[in-house]
């Protein structure tokens, strides 16, 4: 709710509120914890009855909000679990590098934000190369019963059981 009503036009958040004047809800931590209310103003000519329609320009904002969100979790995940390797980029720079890792996953059909956050870790312990290892990109796109996310799991699965035995990546 937090990601979706500050891009809803007057018309929209008639649609969205109905009848009612307020919206309890309550958004997960990182969106601001706690109950949230929105408060519709009062307009004698509310249009009610219409659903709720989002275009595909609304849809891109709220997506632009989440992977904000995303990038915010994923850089301080990677600040307690890969600091060292990522000591030379400042803020904006790792942004960027999240941003271009977290593209990279998608396109080989990563679609959690936990195994997002996963990819860019095993990037970052890798100096970005992972794709360069032989056999990643194909077992990445290799089709069968086990999900690219899940294969993002075993692969860290993998390089942390390599790593306990001296294997560097």
């Amino acid at each position: 709710m937090v990601q979706i009503i500050p891009v809803l036009d007057e018309i929209q958040l008639d649609n969205l509120f109905g009848p009612a004047t307020q919206i309890l809800f309550a958004p997960d931590a990182e969106w601001g914890g706690g109950v949230k209310r929105a408060r519709l103003a009062f307009s004698p000519d509310r249009r009610l009855g219409r659903s709720l329609v989002l275009s595909k320009d609304m849809m891109a904002s709220i997506s632009k909000v989440r992977d904000q969100a995303s990038r915010w979790k994923i850089s301080a995940y990677l600040e307690r679990n890969a600091e060292d390797q990522l000591k030379h980029l400042d803020q904006k720079q790792r942004d960027v590098w999240i941003t271009s890792h977290m593209r990279e996953a998608r396109s080989l059909g990563v679609r959690s934000e936990a195994n997002l956050g996963r990819w860019c870790y095993l990037q970052a312990i890798t100096g970005g190369r992972l794709t360069q290892q032989p056999g990643v990109t194909d077992y990445m796109m290799s089709r069968g019963e086990v999900t690219a996310d899940e294969k993002v799991r075993l692969l860290l699965t993998s390089v942390t059981a390599a790593a306990r035995h001296g294997v560097k990546a």
